[in-house]
């Protein structure tokens, strides 16, 4: 059974599954054998679409009652029937894959097997197995990869064979990405940028040996309610909410929030948010996670938010930091996955990258200068405290 759809949006998840089938598909196409034990009068053939975690599901129904054998007699074959016929003792089981560059869709088939039935499917690119003669899965939007590795199984009991094969691939960033992002963030989060006392480096070893790709602002102690402002057109689509302990040994109601910007693979995130705007704070649904240690030691826990799309210069919050306590601060970081500008080279840092120059140039100079000296900065970012322009390309 050959399956296509039409109608999604970019950047959507697409999977399939079928009451004739114990595989399932991914990305705009499926093709399927009907297994015998699933064969009935009417097979049911169901499509998912997901946007993050919003996601809606579209269901057929495919007359396969002249498939079904009478009474007795056996199941008909018809021309597009797999069969072992050409296949004998000898031939080597391989695989072959292809990758689609803009369309993001990596098609497999394989060739030299007895039973389509026994065939099993791993990649790379995904949990969990897939079965069948082909296989097929589409990079959601965002998704960044330079290799695929896929493998394929035929096993009979406990013989197997395997055929595996590593694809390297060149993604091409999409959508609205200008050609240099110096200045490219126009608004600045804080209406009043003087008040910083103090800015974080990015990609940073603090005094207890994390490592941390974002950086942070300190405001003059107490001053938590201020105005945080989009600084470019994004959509919040990650996050985490949380209980924190601070120095004075009561909790406070933390927010993490992710965004992902209309050029693909350029996010940022703002951290310490105490009190989003009702629209935000409406996406989580959750009770807060809870530590119970005296540490300000960030527990984890994050999860897809319904997408949120704001403009630049929306409205995020109205208080950051440690309401009880009176700690001023939030972290924020800018980070590309397809390391179009220098990024920290450490995986923990999450390609991590000089957020000050995201701003204009006075601004790129405020922040620079009232980032400290205590902190150890990763090497590949070091520059980033003195200079505007690193002496490399990352």
């Amino acid at each position: 059974m050959s399956c296509r759809s039409t109608g999604y949006q970019d950047g959507s998840q697409l999977t399939w599954t079928s009451s004739g089938s114990w595989a399932h598909g991914a990305g705009s196409q499926w093709d399927f054998t009907i297994h015998d034990e699933l064969l009935t009068p009417t097979t049911e053939v169901a499509l998912e679409e997901c946007q993050g975690s919003n996601c809606q599901i579209v269901e057929i129904s495919i007359d396969t009652s002249a498939l079904v054998p009478e009474e007795g007699g056996d199941t008909p074959m018809t021309a597009d029937s797999p069969t072992s016929e050409g296949t004998s003792a000898g031939v080597e089981l391989t695989v072959d894959c292809s990758f689609d560059e803009p369309a993001r869709l990596l098609s497999c088939e394989a060739s030299g097997y007895d039973d389509i039935d026994s065939l099993r499917w791993t990649s790379s690119l995904r949990d969990g197995e897939s079965y069948g003669g082909a296989y097929e899965y589409q990079l959601g939007w965002g998704v960044f990869v330079e290799e695929i590795f896929v493998q394929l199984s035929d096993c009979d009991e406990s013989d197997c064979d395997v055929a595996s094969t590593t694809l390297a691939v060149a993604l091409q960033p999409r959508g609205d990405c200008p050609d240099d992002f110096t200045g490219w963030f126009t608004t600045f989060p804080l209406e009043d940028p003087s008040l910083l006392v103090e800015v974080g480096p990015p990609a940073r070893f603090t005094s207890e040996g994390f490592r941390k790709g974002h950086g942070y602002f300190d405001l003059p102690f107490g001053q938590n309610e201020v105005n945080l402002r989009l600084p470019v057109d994004a959509t919040l689509y990650h996050g985490h909410n949380y209980m924190q302990r601070g120095e004075t040994g009561l909790f406070d109601l933390q927010y993490r929030l992710e965004f992902r910007t209309k050029c693909e693979g350029l996010l940022f995130r703002f951290d310490h948010i105490a009190e989003p705007v009702a629209e935000i704070a409406a996406l989580f649904t959750r009770e807060p996670s809870t530590q119970g240690s005296t540490a300000s030691v960030q527990s984890g826990g994050d999860y897809e938010l319904s997408p949120l799309e704001m403009d630049e210069g929306d409205l995020v919050a109205t208080s950051v930091g440690f309401l009880q306590w009176g700690w001023a601060k939030f972290d924020h970081g800018i980070y590309d996955n397809f390391h179009r500008v220098p990024t920290a080279q450490h995986e923990q840092f999450l390609n991590a990258t000089c957020f000050f120059d995201f701003y204009s140039p006075a601004i790129a100079e405020l922040l620079r200068s009232r980032s400290p000296e205590r902190d150890q900065v990763e090497e590949s970012l070091s520059w980033c405290r003195t200079a505007s322009i690193p002496p490399t390309n990352g």
